[in-house]
């Protein structure tokens, strides 16, 4: 396979590469930045001096293999060896040019002489971050909620006796910043007296996080008869097609 992007005054030997498709987002837009070691020869020894710095970025580590493991992949018309170094999905929290910092590393290979450790770092890497589109924004819109998801509520039971709680569950599923994402808040329920939720996520993270955002009330009806929950609605920005959606729950009878 091939990589796009580009490293720091490459030697024909050994080098390290930064690899991102998304040079363009909106804020609050999941990157899924790379770094790859390449080599046209046997490394010996590989010793990290430098993280890359993600200023201004919330970041989730993916994927820091623990050895190297090489596979064989082109770029700029050559066959090289490329391992893995790191996979962060980073999301920004600003509009600006925002900078990745470069990765530093020493590197060993059969190819120097006498087996001396070389340094390498990758190109700095900037991504333009832009707001989020003003025209048909949803009022009170949280700009972390990018991505996509659905949304969906349930009760643990659908009858209880007088003086019993009752939790409601909601469960928000997709692709995007599931830690940051902004989930409306029940603070009033006719009927029922609600108590802080508890809040926690089960993310997924292989090519970029993806996931469950968990929010759990405990309701305590303060009446008898049938009782109405209304729907919950979740506005969110699809950078796919560039558009506004909402998910929302169907409304809930006790």
């Amino acid at each position: 396979t091939a990589l796009s992007g580009s490293a720091k005054e490459p030697l024909p030997g050994v080098f390290i590469l930064a690899d991102t498709k998304q040079k363009k987002v909106v804020v609050g837009q999941q990157v899924v930045m790379q770094w790859w070691l390449f080599t046209q020869s046997d490394v010996m020894g590989f010793n990290p001096l430098k993280q890359p710095t993600t200023d201004h970025f919330w970041s989730q580590d993916l994927d820091s293999p623990r050895r190297l493991r090489f596979e064989r992949k082109q770029i700029q018309g050559q066959v090289y060896y490329a391992a893995l170094l790191s996979r962060k999905a980073l999301f920004p929290q600003r509009v600006g040019r925002l900078v990745v910092g470069p990765m530093e590393a020493q590197v060993r290979t059969m190819r120097e002489f006498g087996g001396r450790a070389v340094k390498r770092s990758s190109d700095p890497v900037t991504i333009d971050v832009v707001p989020v589109p003003e025209a048909r924004q949803p009022s009170g819109f949280s700009s972390q909620n990018v991505g996509r998801f659905m949304i969906a509520a349930s009760l643990d039971r659908e009858k209880i006796k007088a003086g019993d709680a009752v939790t409601l569950k909601v469960v928000v599923r997709g692709r995007g910043n599931l830690r940051q994402l902004k989930v409306p808040r029940l603070m009033k329920i006719a009927g029922f007296k609600v108590y802080q939720p508890k809040v926690s996520e089960k993310l997924e993270l292989s090519d970029g996080v993806a996931g469950e955002k968990i929010v759990e009330y405990l309701l305590l009806p303060t009446r008898v008869g049938r009782i109405s929950i209304p729907s919950i609605r979740l506005d969110y920005f699809d950078p796919a097609s560039r558009r506004y959606r909402k998910a929302e729950t169907g409304g809930l009878t006790l």
